[in-house]
């Protein structure tokens, strides 16, 4: 067991279980996935179904290690995070972004006041604003940044420590998964 799967067993117990039935809905979606576009999309898709969240987005790095490359995204949306995936939205490493800050800190990134933070992913009228954002990075076995997922959440102050640590264990999880199936 990881430290961070250790450290799922300090949260409460709500969050123990959401956890279980996440890495559960991954593992479920990602065993079904029958090409690497489809693996992307079963983990994003685990993340949503599970969590109470706005949008889920999959960044993974490019091989230059320039560019955080949008692979997946989902949300109440819908429609609109597919336009902006099928645009090949990619984000600079060494941007102002909280995307480029997770990969740069290599840690968790939250932003709970996105009026008052960076700029937001999405820039539409069209979207719900987002108010809190947390971005935790796919670190490899070999400690390498593989990639990013962010979650985007409607609400003021969504994202706290017991997040942080849950969404660690979540990450740690689906970084090994990328290793096994050597998508990076």
């Amino acid at each position: 067991m990881s430290t961070s799967e250790d450290n799922i067993n300090n949260l409460p117990r709500e969050l123990q279980h959401s956890y279980q039935r996440m890495i559960e809905e991954i593992d479920q979606l990602t065993s079904e996935a029958v090409d690497t576009n489809a693996f992307y999309n079963a983990i994003v898709n685990g993340v949503q179904r599970v969590s109470d969240c706005y949008s889920v987005n999959l960044f993974i790095i490019n091989a230059d290690k320039e560019w955080a490359v949008l692979e997946a995204a989902t949300g109440k949306t819908g429609s609109l995070s597919q336009t902006v995936l099928h645009r090949r939205h990619k984000l600079a490493i060494n941007g102002k972004s909280i995307v480029s800050r997770a990969v740069i800190n290599h840690s968790i990134c939250i932003a709970n006041d996105k009026q008052n933070d960076q700029p937001m992913l999405y820039s539409s009228v069209d979207l719900i604003p987002i108010h809190s954002e947390l971005c935790a990075p796919l670190i490899s076995s070999q400690r390498n940044i593989i990639g990013i997922l962010d979650i985007q959440s409607s609400e003021h102050e969504a994202f706290h420590e017991d997040e942080c640590v849950f969404y660690n264990a979540v990450t740690e999880h689906i970084a090994g998964l990328l290793e096994n199936k050597n998508l990076f």
